[in-house]
């Protein structure tokens, strides 16, 4: 590189947030812990989601913002035409564009998953996010922390957050400095 280039211009990645070690990420706050979700398995699916649902995840509810999903396999709502099918074990799929008029990818390593608990979990929602809990939207699209996330519960003092891989260290930011 020539001298003449300011030392900030040689290397942008300086100025980010250290991406920190998923497979030991544990946080502790006051009346609330949050923890990554290791080995999910994810398929993002757009077009025709009732036979991509029951081809892919028979059975499997169509899960809103804030609905509580206690089964292995969920199909979380992002849109009126897009879901993520997120599982404990692996999915079997043709991957790409099927007959049955629907599109599925590959998602397993697009999307951190943070879990958080405790009894003041939904005082730490309403610090992260301005959605109305209550609302019963069929999509569990919301901002949390300003950042586009999917946003469901597990059971009712344990909700996960599904975000998109490089910005979950955004998340964890805001967690560790609350």
């Amino acid at each position: 590189m020539p001298d003449f280039l300011p030392k900030t211009m040689l290397d942008r990645g300086t100025f980010w947030t250290p991406v920190p070690d998923w497979t030991s990420a544990r946080l502790d706050g006051e009346g609330w812990s949050a923890r990554v979700v290791p080995d999910l398995h994810r398929l993002l699916v757009s077009g025709n989601l009732e036979a991509a649902v029951a081809n892919l995840a028979p059975g499997a509810p169509s899960i809103g913002l804030w609905q509580i999903a206690e089964e292995k396999i969920q199909a979380l709502r992002i849109g009126r035409d897009r879901m993520l099918i997120t599982s404990v074990e692996p999915l079997a799929a043709n991957i790409g564009w099927n007959a049955e008029g629907y599109g599925v990818s590959l998602a397993d390593d697009a999307y951190r998953t943070v879990e958080i608990q405790g009894p003041k979990l939904r005082e730490l929602l309403a610090e992260m996010s301005f959605v109305d809990l209550e609302g019963g939207s069929p999509s569990a699209a919301t901002l949390v922390c300003g950042q586009p996330a999917l946003l469901h519960r597990t059971s009712p003092d344990c909700a996960r957050l599904h975000i998109e891989a490089p910005l979950a260290t955004t998340i964890r930011h805001w967690l560790e400095h609350r």
